[in-house]
């Protein structure tokens, strides 16, 4: 059998790309060395919130990414929680930021008083908050098995030798038209990347019982999510960038985010019920990365003058036949997910151009200004 795509990695990225590819007839094959969301994704606390800001390229797009999102997830009501999400600031000097970034707000919000609830201390009713009513909090483990079910999925795979042979790739005993890299932090070796740097960013969540009800989700230097269907709370942060992310590297343990949240919320009892640990996968820039992949090497020899900083037009540049990138969506991964999924599957299916601000050739020249320093 000859798949039509072949989709490395079963995170967000992975899964919701599955969901678009197989709704457009596609053959899918999605294969994960471990298993769906098994590692950053299923990690995620999957807060569906928009971005603050002074109105810059990347607040649009993740604002953009946002509105999708939640129309999209709409889709699947027992998966999405929408109850909205308070914004706290951190402190006074924020809370001043916050009458900034309201004015280049592009999504609907309500200003409230956060000494109108009665379950949050005095840490996080010192100021004014905004209320995104339209926000939410995704079942991630679940949403990603949900958006998979078109695809044939091969978990605990060995890939093996990856290569392009007779007009095909083949992955381990899979072979495919085309390859897409959905790999979050893992490294590739099988094509050089070295122009696409991605980050790998600790993040941390747990899921504890308590005694008290939350009816929304509420951010201030944590993030903790209203209280699930199944009674519990996750409580998460996304912390400094690492090349691993483990109890024993993870900056901010169980005690220090578990105290933040106390400081926020009137717990007297609490019961922890699970801990998870995994790596998000940030770009250099902090915006996504989709489209095709560059040939280095035919690039520099078809266009020598490249090594002295002289570009051509993306279109020109030799690109590895038939592989495709889709990731750096950092802490955002379920904001992200569908939307520039949706975006390469148009890119793929129906020739649609990418934003240039997400193709991943914008990278290309980075690096070579980069090298040229060095």
């Amino acid at each position: 059998m000859v798949y039509d795509f072949c989709i490395l990695g079963a995170g967000i990225a992975g899964c919701s790309t599955a969901y678009f590819l197989s709704r457009e007839g596609g053959n899918v094959a999605l294969v994960d060395k471990n298993s769906i969301a098994a590692g950053g994704s299923g990690a995620a606390g999957a807060f569906i919130s928009p971005r603050l800001g002074k109105g810059g390229p990347l607040q649009k797009l993740t604002n953009e990414a946002y509105r999708f999102s939640i129309d999209f997830y709409k889709n699947f009501p027992e998966l999405f929680l929408q109850n909205g999400l308070l914004k706290l600031p951190k402190d006074e000097k924020d809370a001043q930021k916050f009458e900034i970034y309201k004015k280049h707000l592009d999504i609907e919000y309500k200003d409230i008083d956060p000494k109108n609830f009665s379950f949050l201390k005095k840490y996080a009713t010192d100021f004014d908050a905004i209320f995104f009513e339209d926000a939410g909090i995704v079942e991630a483990k679940n949403m990603c098995k949900t958006l998979s079910e078109g695809a044939d999925v091969y978990e605990n795979f060995d890939t093996g030798k990856i290569e392009y042979k007779n007009a095909l790739w083949r992955v381990g005993n899979i072979k495919a038209k085309r390859v897409i890299l959905a790999t979050g932090a893992a490294q590739i070796d099988f094509a050089d990347l070295s122009y696409i740097v991605i980050n790998g960013i600790c993040g941390h969540r747990f899921d504890i019982k308590s005694d008290i009800e939350i009816p929304f989700n509420i951010h201030k230097k944590i993030s903790v999510s209203a209280t699930k269907k199944d009674g519990t709370v996750a409580i998460g942060a996304t912390h400094v960038r690492m090349k691993e992310c483990s109890p024993q590297k993870c900056p901010l343990g169980y005690d220090t985010l578990m105290d933040e949240a106390k400081k926020m919320l009137r717990f007297e009892k609490t019961e922890i019920k699970r801990v998870f640990y995994g790596q998000r996968a940030a770009s250099i820039d902090h915006f996504p990365i989709v489209g095709e992949v560059i040939d280095i090497g035919k690039a520099f020899e078809q266009f020598p003058f490249l090594k002295n900083g002289t570009k051509v037009e993306s279109e020109k540049l030799p690109k590895i036949k038939n592989l495709y990138i889709i990731n750096g969506f950092g802490g955002r991964g379920f904001v992200f997910g569908p939307f520039i999924a949706k975006m390469l599957t148009d890119f793929l299916v129906h020739k649609k151009p990418l934003k240039s601000e997400v193709d991943a050739n914008r990278l290309f020249y980075r690096w070579i200004r980069k090298r040229g320093k060095v």
